[in-house]
């Protein structure tokens, strides 16, 4: 990852869509913005990528629920979804040079 990352160009009511979804299908996973998000190339429609970091595959429900639970939301714009172990060790490579985390909610 970069030193220094571009705002991913969230409001906070979609940080909070976002992150409530990925706690209530998945709680406590690893999560990285990626693709114009990430790089400050984003514009107000523009898709959110995110990698969820791990090691293993997560089973296909799981995986279903997850898209499912963003397809359903009040987000304005698309969310995909790929799994870390799942990408190609180039993908990889691109995603830790320019991915950003998804900042925690402040207070």
């Amino acid at each position: 990852m970069s030193i220094t990352q571009p705002p991913l160009q969230l409001t906070r009511e979609h940080q909070q869509l976002v992150q409530g979804i990925l706690d209530q299908v998945l709680p406590g996973i690893a999560v990285l913005v990626f693709g114009s998000r990430a790089t400050g190339r984003a514009r107000r429609y523009s898709d959110l990528d995110l990698v969820l970091l791990g090691n293993a595959p997560l089973p296909l429900a799981v995986m279903a629920d997850l898209r499912e639970a963003f397809d359903q939301s009040d987000l304005p714009f698309p969310v995909d979804v790929v799994e870390w172990c799942r990408l190609s060790p180039d993908m990889q490579a691109v995603i830790a040079r320019d991915g950003a985390p998804l900042p925690p909610l402040s207070p």
